[in-house]
């Protein structure tokens, strides 16, 4: 082989081998911390949004204490969150400003809101709040607590990611089904 050709194949080699690494950084395991996009999220999907990194940890129903009940034909439902501050300066969180809820009976296809019941936040002795201030790169451990139908479906909650925000871009959806 001539130099020339020697060269024009090292180029090659070269640029394969460049387009091999591009490639592959392409499909590595996207960074936890980036922005994802999905409409609605379940119980232990991880959604990051406006710096914020949102889990639904996990969803029980309370157990009624004697002085705190529900009505008739309803229960006590709980949904543990965990919120991450990836921004680099604090963010407040408010679940009464930020949370809302709307719930689906199996009987009725209509949904209808609900609001946080502190009836079903005082049943439970070890409940937390969803509320405070997160440092940058903090943690906020909290629950949203309800009374709903015995016989609801699914539970969708709305969590602004900003707390005056009126942009659906700056909401997450969590989607909790009756199975």
């Amino acid at each position: 082989m001539n130099k020339k050709n020697k060269w024009l194949r090292g180029i090659c080699i070269f640029i394969c081998c460049m387009l091999v690494l591009v490639f592959a950084a392409g499909c590595s395991d996207k960074n936890e911390n980036e922005e994802t996009f999905e409409s609605e999220y379940k119980i232990g999907d991880k959604c990051v949004k406006n710096g914020l990194k949102i889990i639904a940890t996990d969803f029980k129903t309370v157990e009624p204490t004697d002085e705190h009940k529900p009505a008739l034909k309803k229960m006590f439902v709980q949904i543990d969150f965990r919120i991450e501050n990836l921004n680099p300066e604090k963010h407040v969180i408010s679940s009464h400003l930020m949370a809302n809820a709307s719930v689906k009976d199996k009987s009725n296809a209509n949904s209808y809101l609900i609001m946080e019941s502190d009836n079903a936040k005082n049943a439970n002795p070890d409940f937390k709040t969803l509320s405070g201030v997160i440092e940058s790169n903090g943690v906020l451990e909290g629950s949203l607590a309800y009374e709903v139908n015995s016989d609801w479906a699914s539970i969708n909650i709305q969590i602004k990611t900003i707390i005056d925000s009126n942009k659906n871009k700056d909401t997450v959806n969590f989607l909790i089904e009756n199975k």
